[in-house]
């Protein structure tokens, strides 16, 4: 994103200051006046909520990307292509995305259903704020799984992480 801002700038000559969090606290701010020019949203329901509420122009939105969960632990080799760790149970805390305010967490919640695995302890799961934070809970350790976007993956290799 911050390569993305600094090519704006030099192709446009406008300053762009990029803010970082999740969808739900800046679409919550957008409705109460905050004054953003552009809004890169996870999902496309908060969007499309501006734009009835008068707040966005729907000839501006778009889709600029399709993002996908993928599940991750910072300690080489204890996931497999199949996700045994997550099903078989065999982890102390999996981080996922907050549902209430990020898109990712919903997603996390809906695929942990659909592998029949929505009964995990409450106390098992780390819920961050958004999916940056959710990577940085299993990055740091404190947690060894996380359902994490594909996109924070490709970023950690290009910047020299496992």
């Amino acid at each position: 994103m911050v390569r993305l801002a600094d090519e704006f700038e030099r192709a446009s000559g406008h300053l762009l200051e990029p803010v970082f969090g999740s969808s739900g606290k800046f679409y919550a701010q957008i409705l109460r006046g905050a004054p953003f020019d552009l809004f890169l949203s996870a999902d496309q329901e908060k969007p499309e909520k501006l734009v009835q509420a008068g707040l966005a122009d729907r000839e501006n939105r778009f889709t600029y990307a399709l993002g996908a969960l993928v599940l991750w632990s910072s300690s080489p080799g204890k996931v497999d292509s199949a996700g045994k760790v997550l099903s078989a149970g065999e982890f102390a805390r999996l981080a996922i995305a907050n549902p209430r305010f990020a898109p990712y967490g919903v997603a996390s919640l809906r695929l942990l259903q659909r592998l029949g695995l929505d009964d995990i302890e409450p106390t098992r799961i780390v819920m961050g704020e958004n999916i940056a934070q959710t990577f940085q809970f299993v990055a740091t350790g404190g947690a060894d799984l996380g359902l994490v976007a594909l996109s924070q993956m490709y970023l950690s290799v290009a910047q020299g992480s496992r």
